[in-house]
């Protein structure tokens, strides 16, 4: 986020206590992931 990139988290027990306000996506899944990349989500 720092870097000026746009950041995806995956919610889950690792990210839950961490401060990603910042982040441009918050998604429940890694495939989720790949539908932004690809546009399709």
């Amino acid at each position: 986020m720092a870097a000026g990139i746009d950041c995806a988290v995956v919610d889950n027990h690792f990210t839950g206590g961490g401060d990603f306000s910042q982040a441009r996506y918050r998604v429940g899944t890694l495939g989720e992931v790949v539908d932004i990349v690809r546009g399709t989500g």
